[in-house]
């Protein structure tokens, strides 16, 4: 199998603003729809990947302000599922997060898939 090309994906909002609680339960916020959409619209039609997974992310923030690097991780990781990148975020076996250099304004996250 020959390299793997990053996907090049938005900046994906914290955990702290994709989701909102109501007494009804966990619902999606509207800046999580709106970045779930665009990364479908990104990753097009495809045949989800199968088996145990390896992800590797590296995130580019926006700015230099302090952020967790653990917040980004659900939304990317949900995103990918709704748009049939794999099934099941639980495939994913090995998982590797590195936080660079800001690419300002919009920030960037390359993710990098392959099976284990």
């Amino acid at each position: 199998m020959g390299e793997v090309k990053p996907l090049r994906l938005p900046w994906p909002p914290s955990v702290n603003h994709c989701y909102g609680h109501t007494r009804h339960g966990v619902h999606l916020s509207a800046k999580g729809r709106r970045f779930r959409e665009r990364v479908v619209a990104l990753l097009g039609r495809r045949e989800p990947l199968e088996g145990p997974l390896r992800m590797t992310v590296r995130l580019h923030p926006p700015d230099r302000r302090r952020r967790d690097l653990d917040n980004s991780l659900k939304a990317l990781q949900d995103a990918l599922q709704h748009g049939h990148f794999y099934h099941d975020d639980c495939q994913i076996h090995e998982l590797h997060v590195f936080k660079s250099v800001p690419h300002p304004p919009l920030g960037e996250a390359l993710i990098q898939v392959e099976p284990l």
